[in-house]
């Protein structure tokens, strides 16, 4: 029986992963005692353009979670008491970042000389700017699972491929839905705040901008859409040259850039002012928090064939476009904008793959993977 586990990740008002960790320790903590290891903080500033703290957030506290910031990725010192301070049967690492590998190897080194059974969850199989060397880092802290969570069978295809993981030892457990922190709001009152009349036709890219979301595609892609009353939004922080960006926007006033981290108490506003939320990405290998926010939502998604998004789509005619293709994205956004029904109709798919994806049903496949690393 398992009656504690120790969570390695981050909770508000630290970034990383935060939303996602919320939500799971949430559902997990109503199945077992969550010994809880996060970070007080996390990588350089330089390295993370976003910020690493959400000004927003505060900290929260989950019931029946016992929490312990302790981690600090400038001292070591606090990587090796992590190692020692797990109470859980069961380690459970929430991986997403290259830049995190010598901490988490430290941690999962001394867990596993402690006897304790370890499952790495997976959010980024591979860095969004690849490279072998970041690869390297990577293998360095998946080889001390037990077991690996995938939020895809894309993703589980890739991880076995790259890495060489045996297949029965990877398990597929959906991402979950993201419920942003903060006050909802109507769509009217959404876009009274950005200034969007009632009748626009919107499209959303949300989130950091950085070269694998292909945002110059979409640009160029929604500059040629014949829509009247059409305006596109990004918003998020700018990784790169933003006057690329600008240069490519020609000065349009339909294009909306919002150029910044987006707090929790402010998410809302951006996806309840949207008709549609684009994932144009020319590669991903990982699991998409825009997407579930969106599906949180109830939005309609068009997405390109990269790694898992297709999965957060059910009308893969409709939604999905290949990656880098100019026109046939501004096509199918074309169409979903003007074809109300066709819009209408997405819509309740999205929320329908909401209910579906539910945390409490995630929690009891997470404990029957621990079940099985702890019966060997």
């Amino acid at each position: 029986m398992i009656t504690a586990v120790s969570v390695i990740g981050t909770l508000p008002p630290v970034k990383g992963i935060s939303a996602y960790t919320l939500e799971f320790c949430s559902a997990l903590a109503r199945l077992s005692h969550v010994d809880f290891i996060g970070f007080k903080r996390l990588y350089p500033e330089f390295l993370y353009p976003g910020g690493t703290v959400d000004p927003s957030a505060s900290p929260v506290e989950i019931a029946n979670t016992r929490r312990r910031d302790i981690l600090s990725w400038r001292n070591p010192f606090s990587w090796i008491r992590a190692g020692f301070a797990f109470d859980g049967q069961v380690v459970h690492a929430q991986w997403w970042s290259f830049v995190l590998a010598p901490v988490y190897a430290v941690m999962l080194a001394i867990a596993r000389t402690r006897g304790k059974k370890v499952v790495i969850t997976i959010h980024n199989i591979a860095p969004h700017e690849k490279a072998r060397w970041k690869e390297l880092l990577n293998r360095s802290v998946f080889r001390f699972g037990d077991a690996w969570i995938v939020h895809s069978r894309q993703n589980r295809e890739t991880l076995c491929a790259t890495y060489g993981m045996p297949e029965d030892r990877v398990h597929v457990i959906p991402h979950g839905i993201l419920t942003p922190r903060g006050a909802d709001s109507s769509r009217s009152e959404a876009r009274a705040a950005l200034d969007i009349g009632e009748g626009e036709k919107v499209v959303l890219a949300f989130g950091n901008v950085r070269p694998y979301k292909a945002t110059d595609v979409l640009i160029k892609a929604f500059r040629a859409m014949n829509v009247p009353d059409k305006r596109l939004i990004v918003a998020g922080k700018f990784w790169d040259d933003r006057a690329r960006y600008d240069e490519l926007a020609g000065g349009d006033p339909s294009i909306m850039f919002i150029d910044g981290f987006v707090p929790q108490d402010k998410v809302a506003v951006y996806f309840r002012a949207a008709d549609l939320v684009a994932l144009p990405y020319s590669h991903f290998d990982a699991a998409s928090g825009v997407g579930g926010y969106a599906l949180h939502f109830g939005l309609p998604m068009i997405v390109s064939d990269a790694g898992s998004l297709p999965d957060l789509v059910c009308d893969h005619e409709s939604c999905i476009v290949k990656s880098g293709d100019e026109e046939e994205l501004c096509a199918k956004m074309e169409r979903i904008l003007t074809d109300d029904g066709l819009r209408n109709r997405l819509g309740s798919e999205s929320l329908a793959m909401r209910d579906a994806f539910g945390w409490d049903a995630i929690a009891r496949k997470t404990m029957e993977v621990y079940r099985q690393v702890m019966a060997g």
